[in-house]
């Protein structure tokens, strides 16, 4: 093996942490999932909380569950 081969081994392995770091395991982006998906069954309106705050915390939900299932590229933001 080769210093440009086994450098970029290296380079190649530290990338694949760095991803699972920041992306977390499969099982977490199943928790991520499951929570998003119980918090967006659970949404109601607060008593007391202004349409621009649950305006807020749905669109977090549906950006949210948009990154979770990779669906990155095509975000949209709900407008109410």
């Amino acid at each position: 093996m080769s210093f440009s081969e086994s450098h970029s081994a290296v380079l190649q392995r530290r990338c694949d942490i760095l991803e699972v770091t920041h992306e977390g395991t499969t099982d977490i982006k199943r928790a991520r999932k499951h929570a998003l998906i119980q918090e967006y069954e659970l949404f109601r309106m607060q008593q007391g909380e202004s349409i621009a705050d649950v305006q807020k915390r749905f669109t977090h939900i549906v950006v949210a569950t948009g990154v979770t299932t990779g669906r990155q590229s095509e975000k949209r933001l709900i407008v109410f």
